[in-house]
């Protein structure tokens, strides 16, 4: 390797770095202080760069935020296991996955979510929240349809889009308070399962069904 493409391949590195740092330090100041509640100068100096740095690597505010809320889901996308074939254990996988990091970090997913009810427009977060989930739903219901689980005739992110808008639906009730955390998962879990029920074919039909009888989702 030339010293040009050492020195770039470093470069990258170290930019990278310095991200991470400053989404970890833009979640931990979230969480204490709300969306609102944080400057971008609060961010300079809890990741210890300068604030022109920050807008050379994010470009603003809600560029940032936004990136820290697709590290957290691209996250859940990543330890949630791989489907058992079917496609259906991955869409409850991603969904678990999910329910346990906003679980794991209450205070933070709290302090976005309730963002969404501000009166300010936070539109750029809400997209980063939905579209990676989306797509990731989205390739595990074309999977089932690839595998004759799910009917042929319906747009996988059509569905994969009302599975993760009763979902946001779900996290912003738990957020303003409506839903204790057993109650969330089970509200989620069993409003994915009627929607996709009547869609569902073979091994996956006879699966919801079951899902929809089990105690566990259905004392809400």
């Amino acid at each position: 390797m030339s010293a040009a493409a050492h020195y770039q391949q470093r470069l990258a590195r170290e930019v990278a770095q310095r991200k991470e740092r400053i989404l970890c330090a833009a979640r931990q100041l979230i969480a204490r202080h709300g969306v609102s509640g944080v400057t971008m100068r609060d961010l300079a100096d809890a990741a210890n760069v300068s604030v022109p740095t920050l807008y050379n690597l994010f470009g603003n505010k809600e560029t940032l935020l936004s990136a820290a809320i697709e590290d957290v889901v691209a996250s859940c996308l990543r330890t949630a296991p791989e489907s058992d074939g079917t496609g259906l254990k991955r869409v409850w996988a991603i969904l678990g996955s999910c329910c346990g990091a906003a679980l794991g970090q209450p205070s933070y997913t709290r302090s976005v979510l309730r963002a969404f009810l501000a009166p300010d427009d936070h539109t750029g977060l809400r997209e980063s929240l939905a579209e990676e989930l989306t797509a990731g739903l989205a390739a595990a219901l074309a999977e089932m349809q690839a595998r004759r689980q799910l009917a042929e005739w319906i747009d996988a992110r059509e569905v994969a889009e009302r599975v993760v808008s009763h979902a946001v639906s779900c996290f912003l009730a738990w957020a303003s308070g409506a839903h204790d955390p057993e109650r969330l998962r089970a509200t989620i879990m069993r409003g994915s399962a009627l929607i996709l029920l009547g869609l569902a074919r073979g091994r996956a039909r006879t699966a919801l069904e079951t899902t929809l009888r089990d105690d566990r989702w259905t004392a809400l």
